[in-house]
């Protein structure tokens, strides 16, 4: 998988009137592309989470900010781009994508720091 992160944007509000403010004070909203480089593959918003300065983590959130990528079964160079929010009491921090999820307990398959 070739996973690209476009964007971050670091909110305060969400983004439409039908979704609740962060609880923990920002969303940190990723803008993302990924492509199969090799065999088949799956994304999932589950396989990305966000552990802050401190250590401390957690999954995705809905923050209204549009769609994650999505796609199971994906064949070679197929591509899928889309929006993770997550729910986060720091700005700075980093973005985890665990191939066999997020909770999966093991090394991260790929890091991204957030520094706005």
């Amino acid at each position: 998988m070739k996973i690209t992160i476009k964007s971050v944007q670091v909110r305060t509000m969400a983004c439409n009137e039908y979704v609740d403010n962060p609880d923990s004070g920002y969303f940190i909203v990723a803008e993302v592309s990924v492509e199969v480089t090799e065999g088949k593959g799956n994304v999932h918003s589950t396989q990305f989470m966000w552990e802050d300065k401190d250590g401390n983590t957690n999954g995705g959130a809905y923050s209204g900010c549009g769609e994650p990528p999505a796609g199971y079964n994906l064949g070679i160079h197929a591509k899928r781009s889309g929006a993770l929010s997550f729910n986060a009491a720091s700005k700075v921090g980093s973005i985890k994508y665990f191939a066999e999820g997020a909770y999966s307990h093991g090394e991260p398959d790929g890091s991204w720091k957030v520094r706005p």
